[in-house]
């Protein structure tokens, strides 16, 4: 559906959604007076597509760590199912 268009360190995408496409489907547009706007909110998605993780409020103090320990999290599940 969405395509990245720029690798940042052969890991990461970043995503351009000029037309409001991504925000749209996640549901993070709002409204001020005459504009549209995307909210700051940051998803993990697992490498079948599926949401795993969904942080509605976002600290920039607190968040990279938050994803971080996450992300450990996730990788032990899936390590402790295979």
């Amino acid at each position: 559906l969405f395509k990245p268009i720029e690798k940042i360190s052969s890991t990461f995408s970043i995503l351009a959604d000029s037309e409001k496409q991504a925000a749209t489907s996640y549901g993070v547009l709002m409204k001020i007076g005459p504009m549209t706007l995307a909210k700051r909110q940051s998803f993990l998605i697992n490498p079948d597509g599926v949401i795993v993780k969904h942080y509605g409020k976002v600290n920039p103090d607190t968040h990279t760590e938050e994803v971080l320990n996450d992300l450990r999290e996730l990788k032990e599940e899936s390590d402790q199912q295979s």
